[in-house]
């Protein structure tokens, strides 16, 4: 269940963006705020055109402010600024969260660390073998104002890994306490969709992989209904269903047409969406799907710590 979430803010409008929906999202959740400003070292003069700040009392002064004009029950609202510059805010955030307990971050797609800087690796993989809490991504309007928000719908992309099974239990805790609807996906490629040896395999064998793919499908349908129903016994409501060809073109034509208010998918942390982790995804899938991602690290597949770390 989601009863702490840890607001990371650096001092920009385009951050601040994501207030109005965390709101929203929190009282639906009966939970309390941490507002977080980590200094930075070498930090520019401004940040998305507002002005950087630079000290302790500046960053205490602007949270104490910024907390007195949210719609929010004060006493549910704690303040943090940490204690000196650091180099690496990511690593520092994702810190915070495992040390005051948080069990969401919420942070918006443009301000400082947002949906590209968590794709591409400036989270560290350190943190991330280390229970970071699941990470809920607003994005700003087109002018730089919140977009309107509410939690009503998710499409949870499953990639028939243990790995999508750890994204859908994060997000159906959101949707008991939310109330929101599960739509759940699952893509089988069509053999001209194949990269790598699977499209070798099936220019070299394209009768007996037209029937592996088949197979899947089948494979993904029968796990969708049993999905389904377990989900409908907690008293969730959910649909599913399986489409064919590039897992991206076909998740954000889907979260288009639902409509979905969320798109929940699962990180292995050091190379983002796994099988979508290139490096055109993000714009991609942010200048075309301008709903809420819900972003949640794959525990069961986590690589073991080196020796000595």
């Amino acid at each position: 269940m989601y009863h702490h979430f840890l607001i990371p803010l650096d001092g920009s409008a385009l951050a601040e963006a994501v207030l109005p929906g965390t709101l929203e999202l929190a009282r639906c959740c009966h939970a309390r705020l941490t507002l977080l400003h980590i200094l930075e070292q070498r930090a520019p003069a401004t940040i998305h055109g507002d002005r950087h700040l630079r000290d302790i009392p500046e960053a205490e002064a602007y949270l104490a402010n910024l907390a007195s004009r949210l719609d929010f029950p004060a006493d549910q609202i704690q303040r943090e600024v940490h204690s000196h510059a650091e180099a690496d805010v990511a690593l520092s955030i994702f810190q915070h969260a495992v040390e005051l307990g948080a069990d969401l971050v919420v942070l918006s797609t443009h301000g400082l660390i947002g949906m590209r800087e968590w794709l591409f690796g400036s989270v560290p993989q350190k943190v991330l073998r280390r229970h970071a809490p699941p990470v809920f991504l607003l994005q700003p309007t087109a002018d730089g104002t919140a977009p309107e928000f509410h939690p009503g719908r998710a499409l949870v992309y499953l990639d028939g890994a243990a790995g999508g099974e750890t994204g859908l239990a994060a997000v159906e805790s959101l949707a008991r306490q939310c109330g929101m609807e599960l739509h759940l996906l699952m893509c089988i490629p069509t053999r001209s969709a194949l990269t790598g040896e699977g499209a070798a395999a099936g220019m070299l064998l394209p009768s007996t992989m037209a029937a592996i793919l088949d197979l899947a499908e089948r494979g993904a349908a029968d796990e969708l209904r049993t999905q389904l129903l377990r989900l409908q016994s907690l008293g969730i409501t959910a649909t599913a269903q399986v489409v064919r060809g590039d897992p991206l073109t076909r998740l954000v034509e889907v979260a288009l047409k639902l409509p979905a208010d969320v798109l929940c998918l699962t990180t292995a942390g050091e190379s983002g969406l796994e099988a979508l982790a290139t490096r055109e995804v993000a714009p991609k899938v942010l200048t075309r799907f301008r709903g809420a991602f819900f972003l949640v690290h794959n525990e069961r597949e986590r690589p073991a710590d080196p020796p000595g770390s």
